[in-house]
Order: C-alpha cells, then structure tokens, then sequence
C-alpha cells in the first residue's frame, strides 16, 4: 500500500462503526462485525471484464466513498491500511481456498487474510470471505471451537501452515489453508490478477454477491438469491430477469446501479 494513508473517519462512518479508536481485540471485532454487515462481498466489476486495481486510493474510492464491495483483495488490504492507521500490527498472508473442494486438488493462493496483534492475543481478521464468511476475528492460541454469527470456526495447525474449519454443529470442513510465510506486493498482485482475469478462476465463471445481516447471511449465486436466516427457513428464489438482479441487489446488499446496467457478456450464467 505505499505511503497511503487511509481515510479512517469515512471508514468508520460508512461501516457505523461506534466503539473505541484505540487498537484491542474488542475493538478488532466490533470492526469485523461492523464492515461484514456494512460491505458486501461482489465481484460484479470482474465478471463486467474490468480491472481491479489495488492501490490504496482506488479501493477507498470503491469500497467507502463509491458504497461498492469487492473481493478478498479489495476488503482486506484496504482493511490493512485502516488497522495500520489505527495503531494495530496487522500482516497479510495468502491461503488456498478449501470449502467445497475434493482433497485431492490443489487450489492456488489465491485468498488474502490478515493476522493482527491485539491485547487479548494473535488473531485471524478476514472481512473478505464470500461463501462462509467470517464474522469474528478468530483467537489464533487456541485450536478449539470458536463460537461466530456465522456457526462454529476453528483453527487448527497443519504442517507449517494453518486451517480454517467450519461446523454448522456436524462434521468439521476445512475453509481454507493459510500459508505460513508473510505475502508481499508481488504475490497479491499476481493473485489478483489471476482471480481477476483467467478463464478458469471461479470469479470469472461465476456472479458473487453475499453480506452479513443481523440475524444471518444473503447471498447470490448467478441467478439464484438465497436468504439464510439463524431461527428460521432457508429462503430461495431464482433472479428471472437483469431487472431483478439490480433489485435483488439494492434491497439486500445495498448496491445501486443505474437503470440498464449489465454485467458478463451474452450467454453467461448471471442475467445479463
């Protein structure tokens, strides 16, 4: 991130961030809570052929003045800048993404996370996470079940690395693998870029949208929304039309755009 200063005020007015400016654990949650119910994760501008650039002033612009989301990269390095500002000691590392994937194939590193220092110990801070999402900046001293909003979360050491895993209260599945060795620049721009722009990245084939809310989780997934409540039923419709795309994400995800927009290119599995 260079010499960027970030913005800390617009921050925390766009994520209504209430609690104290001074770096502790408390603090770092109550910040993972904020922006996870605030800043939706959305890959509408890689599955729209545009670029995704990194630097500081792009992503504040997108993220907190434009009231857009992104992707991993996008939240969590400007996420990077914010907690710097703020006192914390805060290190990017790079995973591969596990959820949902046969352990016989080997992912890239292509998911950014964050370690920071806190007060209360060492912790695992992730605000771009789209498909279980992470909405509580995890104790990295302990292997043990973490309680979260989102169900249970724990971290357990494998090899020289470590493992994100998740339970709904049945079997633990791994999330993702963090890589041991602290990412530089070069290696999150290389990432992005192949998230961003090859034929075979998930990002690419795929339209992405999902957020936290109080009682739960939204997402979207090409045409089909899903509303995921805690005491409830799972709610399912599928997106017929471009229309209700752009509604489906202005009433769940807080994300305007203008009449007529599209996104992917004819043929795509998204509406279009």
């Amino acid at each position: 991130m260079g010499s960027f200063a970030p913005d800390v005020a617009a921050y925390i007015r766009r994520v209504s961030y209430s609690g104290p400016g001074t770096p502790s654990a408390d603090s770092l949650r109550e910040i993972q809570r904020c922006h996870t119910l605030a800043v939706p994760f959305e890959n509408l501008d890689v599955v729209a052929g545009l670029p995704i650039p990194l630097d500081g002033p792009s992503l504040e612009q997108k993220l907190v003045r434009g009231g857009r989301g992104g992707y991993c990269f996008e939240h969590n390095l400007y996420l990077l800048a914010v907690l710097r500002e703020m006192g914390f000691q805060a290190t990017p590392f790079l995973a591969r993404v596990r959820w949902n994937v046969p352990a016989n194939l080997t992912m890239p590193r292509a998911h950014m996370v964050l370690k920071v220092e806190t007060d209360g110990g060492l912790r695992l801070f992730d605000v771009g996470f789209g498909g279980m999402g992470v909405s509580d900046a995890l104790a990295l001293d302990t292997e043990d079940a973490q309680p979260t909003r989102d169900g249970l979360r724990r971290v357990q050491r494998r090899g020289s690395g470590l493992v994100l895993q998740a339970s709904d209260g049945g079997p633990w599945a791994d999330v993702y693998q963090i890589d041991p060795d602290e990412a530089a620049p070069i290696d999150w721009e290389v990432a992005n870029w192949f998230t961003s722009t090859h034929p075979q990245s998930r990002f690419r084939q795929n339209l992405i949208v999902a957020r936290s809310i109080p009682d739960g989780r939204c997402a979207i997934l090409n045409r089909e929304l899903t509303v995921r409540r805690r005491d409830g039923p799972v709610e399912r419709r599928v997106l017929e039309s471009a229309q209700d795309l752009l509604a489906a994400l202005r009433e769940h995800f807080g994300l305007s755009f203008p009449p007529g927009t599209r996104f992917g290119a004819p043929g795509a599995a998204w509406p279009v």
